[in-house]
């Protein structure tokens, strides 16, 4: 694993225990424990998906834009499941939920196009 690599891979580990720090600290009275597992999941996604786009990358420019297309469907597919079972689960917090995944969801988005581009140059 290269030194870029290492780097990306820590700074998303660490950005996931931040979201998660500051919306406990931020808003504690809207906080419950099982918000942990929205960045987890999230950044844990993050992290496989670049894995598969750099091995996409060293084939085809095509493989790479089909991996990345699959990738994103399968990643809205298994957060909207997600979302439904929070919903069912925990209806008290369903909207600092929401907030928070809303939140992680376009920070780490954010992270994976813009890595994702630098992948495929």
């Amino acid at each position: 694993m290269s030194f870029f690599n290492k780097i990306i891979y820590s700074s998303i580990a660490v950005l996931t225990v931040l979201t998660f720090a500051i919306f406990k600290i931020a808003l504690p009275e809207y906080f419950h424990y099982s918000f942990l597992s929205f960045p987890a999941l999230i950044g844990l996604y993050t992290l496989l998906m670049l894995n598969r786009l750099q091995k996409a990358s060293k084939k085809t420019e095509p493989a790479f834009a089909n991996a990345f297309m699959a990738l994103t469907g399968l990643k809205l597919l298994v957060f909207l499941i997600v979302l439904g079972i929070c919903f069912f689960t925990i209806r008290a917090y369903m909207v600092p939920a929401l907030v928070l995944f809303l939140i992680n969801y376009m920070i780490f988005t954010f992270i994976e196009v813009k890595l994702s581009l630098r992948i495929n140059r």
